[in-house]
């Protein structure tokens, strides 16, 4: 997993220290396959739209669709998250925006990439994805020579 910043605004070290542990806790609960322990992760109230534009709202639609998701597509499959770009909007709000990888089980292993751009706002001490949106990653076309 990598969860280092390649471009960190306003960000101290302990607050980057926090959302890297962030990171880690969501890729733990995603790669053992966990609807549970991850929607735990998400406010009770969170959003998620998918790469084809739906929405999931709410912690249980989301452990819903999480449940689905790795009964299916997602079975055995693991994570990698890579933060791009980080930005503190207010002392409790943090806006990020960054890529994963997905890598299913399969032979040959294959991949899917996403970016993302994720709103995670502290509740408690803790920090809870409000927010996440992801899209799809082409790969560039080739050229023809």
């Amino acid at each position: 997993m990598s969860s280092r910043s390649a471009c960190a605004i306003d960000l101290g070290p302990d607050l980057q220290g926090q959302l890297e542990q962030f990171d880690a806790d969501y890729v733990a609960a995603f790669d053992a396959g966990n609807a549970r322990a991850l929607a735990e992760l998400f406010t009770e109230d969170a959003n998620v739209m998918n790469t084809f534009g739906a929405i999931v709202s709410g912690r249980s639609a989301i452990i819903a669709a999480l449940e689905q998701s790795f009964a299916g597509p997602c079975h055995g499959a693991t994570l990698q998250i890579t933060p791009q770009r980080s930005r503190r909007l207010v002392e409790d709000v943090v806006v990020q925006q960054g890529t994963t990888r997905t890598t299913r089980n399969t032979d040959p292993p294959t991949h899917r990439d996403f970016g993302y751009t994720k709103v995670l706002l502290r509740q408690s001490q803790a920090w809870k994805l409000a927010m996440i949106q992801f899209g799809n990653i082409e790969p560039p076309p080739s050229k023809s020579t």
